[in-house]
């Protein structure tokens, strides 16, 4: 069986990470439900959150997931993001590590 991608509850303000959570779990309620967007290929991790229940939304304060080897540090650097389809809420994963590692 595949390795376990593990995803931790990140809240960035700009491209800095200023706090992390517990890693989370797929189908752990408590983030919200993910969705694969697509599936995970070529060492990229895209996903999208459908459902940010039991979060108060700020746009410069939002909720990423991170994925990969390393956990996420708070001052660490985003590198790649999406943004929801309005443009300007950031609600979408950042890829960080190798999740193929």
């Amino acid at each position: 069986m595949a390795n376990k991608q593990i995803y931790y509850q990140v809240f960035v303000k700009g491209n800095s990470i200023i706090d992390v959570k517990k890693p989370v779990d797929d189908n752990d309620p408590t983030i919200g439900r993910l969705q694969t967007s697509p599936p995970l290929n070529a060492g990229k991790v895209k996903r999208e959150i459908v459902k940010q229940e039991g979060y108060p939304f700020d746009p410069t304060t939002a909720l990423y997931l991170v994925a990969g080897d390393d956990a996420p540090a708070k001052d660490d650097q985003i590198i790649e993001g999406q943004y929801g389809a309005d443009q300007e809420h950031p609600i979408a994963v950042v890829f960080k590590g190798d999740p193929t590692a």
